[in-house]
């Protein structure tokens, strides 16, 4: 179990209430005096933390309201997140409800919060209102991590990812905030391709890229790329090796080549590509940059690796 700065502060206090008793009971020892002192002083200290994480955390939930100016479109959901911890944001959902001309039909952003005192994946949710951000509450733990992963490297850079939301108010006057989220593994819509033969193919797990050691000051032209980045497939045989001459498929990133597929891969996932092939198009996959000891890598957002039904 993670033990918080909350929870270490009622322990504390909880040590030193049953300190005391026994030094009621035991005839006030001079050891316990001392030991009750200190523990005291830690009490009083945690507790001085608590407070103050908890003002920070307050504050920072209405002083760092973004009003982005470049956004990431999130995928639309067909059902609808209810967030969670509306009734910290009473006044902010007021004002959102107030000024939306269509309260059932919101611009949602979602915000990590990394410092959250709870969660380290906590995601805020806002509501955006003529280029204002309105702190609305924050999504559900089991979407959180999943979310946090993608929109922490897009906060970092100054971009948001935003969606469609509503505010409702039940008959109890509280406030409801939903976000139409989509369960799709991929939560960010695919970026737009000006290759008119081009056709995205949605992607479900990570797809490392082989060769890209010969290219990497191509990649490199490229790390600030924030995911998810077009990747183009075109097919292609491979020069060397104990797969020579057989089929796989080249990557290329804005017309150059940034390695291939593996001869495994290409026949693993060959039914999701060679059928946008087969139909005149070419496929494309989305994708991200990261480095690491060895240099710069591809990893694309693999398609599934069964047949379409």
């Amino acid at each position: 179990m993670k033990l918080t700065l909350k929870t270490s502060a009622w322990i504390a206090t909880a040590v030193f209430l049953l300190l005391s008793i026994i030094y009621s009971v035991a005839g006030k020892p001079d050891f316990l005096a001392a030991l009750g002192g200190m523990l005291a002083i830690a009490t009083i200290v945690l507790w001085v933390l608590v407070f103050r994480r908890g003002k920070a955390t307050s504050s920072t939930a209405s002083s760092r309201a973004v009003t982005p100016t470049n956004t990431v479109q999130l995928r639309r959901g067909s059902g609808a997140v209810v967030a969670v911890g509306e009734q910290h944001y009473p006044k902010s959902l007021r004002k959102a409800h107030k000024l939306a001309a269509d309260p059932d039909h919101v611009t949602v952003a979602l915000v990590p919060d990394p410092h959250n005192a709870h969660d380290a994946n906590a995601v805020r949710l806002d509501i955006l209102i003529g280029g204002t951000s309105y702190p609305a509450g924050h999504i559900a733990a089991e979407y959180a991590e999943r979310y946090s992963r993608v929109l922490r490297p897009l906060a970092e850079r100054g971009l948001v990812g935003i969606g469609d939301g509503k505010i409702r108010i039940d008959q109890s006057g509280n406030f409801q905030v939903y976000a139409r989220l989509s369960d799709n593994p991929n939560i960010l819509v695919p970026p737009a391709i000006e290759d008119p033969l081009g056709e995205f193919v949605d992607g479900t797990f990570d797809l490392a890229v082989t060769g890209e050691e010969a290219y990497q000051d191509t990649i490199k032209r490229h790390a600030h790329r924030v995911y998810p980045i077009p990747f183009a497939l075109h097919s292609t045989t491979i020069e060397k090796g104990k797969y020579e001459g057989l089929s796989t498929f080249a990557v290329y990133l804005d017309g150059e080549v940034v390695g291939q597929l593996t001869r495994a891969m290409a026949e693993k996932h060959s039914h999701a590509l060679d059928s946008v092939v087969r139909s005149g198009k070419r496929p494309y996959l989305a994708g991200r940059i990261e480095q690491d000891h060895r240099g710069h890598q591809v990893i694309l957002d693999g398609p599934s690796a069964l047949p379409a039904n």
